[in-house]
C-alpha cells in the first residue's frame, strides 16, 4: 500500500472524517503543527482508526511555525508521497518537505486553498506609497520590509508549485493562483471542499420568528469577512420593509454590529454561535450571506447548504463553485449585494451539486501520475 505523509497546520473536526477515508485506501499519516486555537472552541478530541496521526513539536519564529523533528521523521518514514500546503506559517516546513522530495524519489504533492485577490494584495503587499501602507501607519522601512518578506514568500511558493509533482486545488480561485505561481495544467486538479453533515449537530432548539424575510451571517466580525458591507445594506431597510438580518459571531466589529442592532429593530446581534446552536440559526434562515473580501473557501456557505439555506457570496469566495453564478456578487460592493438579496426573496434558482467526500479524497488517494477521475463542478 502507497504510504502518505500530509502536514496540516492543526486538527479540525470537519478533516478527520476526510482522512480516515483517505486512510482506507493509502497508508496516511498526518502530521500536525499545532492546536486549533481556543477561540474556534472546535472538538478535536476523534482519533484515526484509518490513519496515524502525530502532533510534532513546535517553534514558533515570528510568522512562522518550525518543526524540528519534521525532517527525520519524513526521512525514515519510508513515505511515497508527501502532501504539503501553502499556508504562510508552514512554509518553511513545505521546503523542508519539498527539499527531501528532490533529492529522493518521494513525489511532492501540494494541497492548497490559498488565493489572490484585490484585498490580500493590500493587506499583505502595500507598496511604499500606497494608501493602505499609509493607513496602516507603516513607515517606509517597515513597508519596504514587508514587501521582500511577501516576494520572498511567494518565491518559496513558486518554487513548490514548479517542482510538485501535482497540486490539488480547492477552488477554482486556488487554481488560477496556483497557475499564475507556476503550477501546470498537467499536475493541477481542481475539486471543491467537502465538509461533513455529522459536523453540525442537530439544531438544539427551533427559532421561532415573525413572517418576515431572515438573512443570516455567522462568521468573525472583521472587514476581511465584509461585514461593514452587509452592515449599509442591511440598514437600508427598516422593520416594515418585512426583512430581518442576523449577524451573529464575534471579532474587531462586534461593537459596530451591536449598535447597529440597538439602533435598529430588524437587525439583531447574538454574538458568537455556538455549534450547537449553529444549525437552528441556519434552518430559521431563508438566505444565507458571506460578502468576504477575501475567503479561500468559506465552509459556513456548505453549512448552510447542508441545512437547506440558500447562499449569496462574493466572487472573492472560493466557495462560489457550490453557489449559483446569479448568487455571486462582487466584494465591497453594497449596491450589488442590495440588488443580490432583493433577488433572493424573489425566489432562488437551483444550486451545484454539494461537494461529496469521494470527490475531494479522490486525488490524495490515486497519487501523483495516475489518471485523474474527478469530475469538477462550476
Amino acid at each position: 500500500m502507497r504510504r502518505v505523509a500530509l502536514l496540516e497546520k492543526t486538527r479540525t473536526p470537519y478533516r478527520h472524517p476526510l482522512f480516515e477515508y483517505v486512510g482506507q485506501h493509502v497508508d496516511l499519516s498526518v502530521f500536525y503543527a499545532g492546536d486549533a486555537g481556543s477561540h474556534r472552541r472546535w472538538d478535536v478530541t476523534a482519533s484515526g482508526s484509518n490513519y496515524t496521526a502525530r502532533d510534532l513539536k513546535r517553534v514558533s519564529a515570528g510568522p512562522f511555525v518550525v518543526l524540528p523533528e519534521l525532517f527525520r521523521e519524513l526521512r525514515d518514514g519510508g513515505y511515497d508521497e508527501i502532501v504539503v500546503s501553502t499556508t504562510m506559517s508552514m512554509a518553511l516546513n513545505s521546503y523542508v518537505a519539498r527539499y527531501l522530495c528532490a533529492r529522493t524519489d518521494i513525489d511532492l504533492t501540494i494541497w492548497t486553498e490559498k488565493i489572490d485577490t484585490e484585498w490580500r494584495d493590500q493587506r499583505f503587499t502595500p507598496s511604499l506609497h500606497s494608501p493602505e501602507g499609509v493607513a496602516r501607519g507603516l513607515s517606509l522601512p517597515s513597508r519596504a520590509g514587508r514587501n521582500v518578506f511577501t516576494h520572498s514568500l511567494d518565491e518559496i511558493h513558486a518554487s513548490l508549485y514548479r517542482e510538485a509533482d501535482s497540486v490539488i486545488a480547492f477552488s477554482r480561485l486556488a487554481e488560477q493562483a496556483a497557475l499564475s505561481q507556476g503550477a501546470t495544467g498537467d499536475s493541477l486538479t481542481t475539486v471543491p471542499q467537502w465538509y461533513p453533515p455529522s459536523a453540525l449537530p442537530d439544531p438544539d432548539r427551533e427559532i421561532s420568528s415573525p413572517d418576515t424575510f431572515r438573512v443570516l451571517f455567522v462568521g468573525t466580525l472583521e472587514m476581511r469577512k465584509g461585514v461593514d458591507v452587509l452592515l449599509d445594506v442591511a440598514r437600508r431597510y427598516d422593520r416594515s420593509d418585512g426583512i430581518d438580518f442576523v449577524i451573529a459571531g464575534s471579532g474587531p466589529l462586534e461593537e459596530s454590529v451591536s449598535e447597529a442592532a440597538a439602533n435598529n429593530l430588524h437587525i439583531s446581534a447574538p454574538g458568537y454561535v455556538a455549534e450547537e446552536r449553529k444549525m437552528a440559526e441556519y434552518t430559521a434562515a431563508d438566505l444565507f450571506v458571506l460578502p468576504s473580501r477575501h475567503d479561500p473557501w468559506g465552509l459556513v456557505v456548505n453549512e448552510a447548504r447542508i441545512a437547506g439555506t440558500p447562499s449569496v457570496v462574493t466572487d472573492a469566495c472560493g466557495s462560489r463553485m457550490i453557489v449559483p453564478d446569479e448568487c455571486v456578487v462582487a466584494p465591497d460592493d453594497p449596491d450589488e449585494l442590495y440588488r443580490a438579496i432583493e433577488s433572493a426573496r424573489e425566489g432562488m434558482t437551483d444550486a451545484p451539486s454539494l461537494p461529496t467526500l469521494e470527490r475531494m479524497a479522490e486525488p490524495l488517494i490515486r497519487g501523483p501520475g495516475s489518471e485523474k477521475h474527478v469530475t469538477e463542478v462550476n
